[in-house]
């Protein structure tokens, strides 16, 4: 899709545009598998335990590879309400 994209829009494609084509072809086949599925998934707070598909060997690696890459980060603080709002609600409610 990408390939069609850049053949197809290249006049009109800004730097940051080919940067990103470029830093997600460096990655692993595992890491851009990951990066979209992640983003076909609801919301912006995924629990990698839950992560199961066959196209990717190893979701621990491809998601340590999205990191360093930049397309994903671990939790921070800031991040606690949305954690928390992601959780089912039974377990929510023991957690305040």
């Amino acid at each position: 899709m990408l390939g069609f994209v850049q053949r197809t829009y290249a006049p009109v494609l800004g730097p940051e545009h080919h940067a990103f084509i470029a830093r997600f072809e460096d990655m692993s086949r595992d890491a851009r598998c990951l990066l979209v599925r992640m983003i076909n998934r609801r919301g912006a707070i995924f629990n990698r335990s839950l992560f199961n598909y066959p196209e990717i060997d190893c979701v621990e690696r491809a998601a340590s590879d999205l990191i360093k890459a930049g397309h994903a980060r671990e939790l921070g603080e800031a991040d606690y309400a949305a954690f928390v709002s992601c959780l089912p609600k039974d377990v929510r409610a023991h957690s305040g």
